[in-house]
């Protein structure tokens, strides 16, 4: 798992003309200062900046949200950072990364957000590692103190399976999607729920039916 993070992160499969790299990156700092088209995400005490040349190239709100459905813990910040994601608007896909500066080019369609989001929280799980923090991927639930984790990759029905310990085993749901864990505890967990139409069915069925037993009982 470590890994696989580290290269992902590494950022060394594209390759971009170095001073082609510089002049976007002055380009990218003024019009985002000027402009305000930028975003600083913090996770644990570890900052991320985006910045984007053209604020039309991403929908901001949805990228907050995909960030909510990757990154555990994370929240809007408006401190000091150190790290930048850049958003350039061209014809080519490409990636470049040089230590603190991330360069992501391309045409930036519909839905991209969700992929720019799991970059960055790729770049968080390299940062936190240093802290030794791990962010996985993993459903968890609790009960008693407890943890259960359900590792797994997206869609591959962690949610399901967590929501039966909650519904059956009177577990409660910590995160369905992504954990970090530090010194062996669950520190932190992904705030928002992704639930299939079948099991929200299925759990509307199970209150039904919970109330019906209630009524009857009583």
């Amino acid at each position: 798992m470590i890994s696989v993070i580290s290269r992902n992160i590494s950022g060394n499969r594209f390759r971009l003309p170095w001073d082609e790299l510089k002049k976007q990156k002055v380009m990218l700092n003024a019009s985002a200062s000027r402009k305000g088209e930028r975003v600083v995400v913090e996770c644990f005490e570890e900052r991320i900046e985006i910045l984007a040349e053209q604020k039309e190239i991403v929908n901001w709100e949805e990228l907050k949200f995909w960030m909510k459905r990757f990154i555990p813990g994370v929240r809007e910040d408006s401190g000091e950072t150190g790290h930048r994601i850049h958003l350039i608007p061209k014809n080519e896909n490409t990636l470049e990364s040089d230590n603190a500066d991330s360069y992501l080019s391309g045409g930036f369609s519909d839905g991209c957000e969700s992929f720019i989001a799991k970059y960055t929280q790729q770049m968080f799980a390299k940062l936190l590692l240093r802290k030794g923090y791990l962010l996985i991927p993993a459903a968890c639930a609790q009960r008693n103190g407890k943890a259960v984790l359900l590792l797994g990759d997206y869609w591959q029905g962690k949610t399901s399976v967590v929501m039966k310990l909650v519904t059956d085993l009177g577990y409660s749901i910590i995160s369905d999607n992504y954990v970090i864990l530090h010194d062996g505890t669950v520190i932190g967990g992904t705030n928002h729920i992704s639930v299939r139409k079948e099991n929200i069915e299925l759990l509307l069925i199970l209150r039904i039916l919970k109330y019906l037993k209630k009524s009857i009982l009583s």
